[in-house]
């Protein structure tokens, strides 16, 4: 597998302490050059709105209180953000098959991933999308 890491990444988790293992883990592994962490749509939908450097990834979690992971796709593509070709992979801990179904709508959605996300996944996905060119 011809890896590196992947230039921005973009963590969508209100979960602090899996937001704290997954910064941990992955700059023990060297999976991102840059990795931000937004705790809400709200705040990652105005991240998004000010960063120039956007993302070439999204790990966007569907469980969310106020605003969950699908409320954050529609307004990722009502605002066109989809044009950037960021690929955004949902995480959930729900092995519901309609969330799966309903996620895999988006065009912007490249998989979904039951938590945890391990390392080599992502490292395969990077490579897969070309996420780290």
């Amino acid at each position: 597998m011809n890896w590196k890491p992947i230039d921005h990444l973009l963590l969508i988790d209100n979960d602090d302490i899996n937001n704290f293992i997954i910064e941990e883990l992955f700059k023990e592994a060297n999976v991102t050059n840059r990795l931000s962490i937004c705790t809400g749509v709200t705040e990652a939908l105005e991240f998004l709105e000010k960063e120039e450097d956007k993302p070439n990834l999204i790990l966007l979690d569907l469980n969310m209180p106020v605003l969950g992971g699908f409320d954050f796709l529609k307004e990722y593509m009502a605002r066109g953000y989809d044009k950037f070709k960021t690929k955004v992979i949902v995480l959930s801990s729900s092995l519901n098959v309609k969330d799966q179904e309903l996620a895999e709508e988006y065009p912007c959605v490249a998989t979904f991933y039951v938590k945890p996300l391990k390392v080599n996944e992502l490292k395969e996905l990077a490579v897969q999308y070309k996420l780290n060119e």
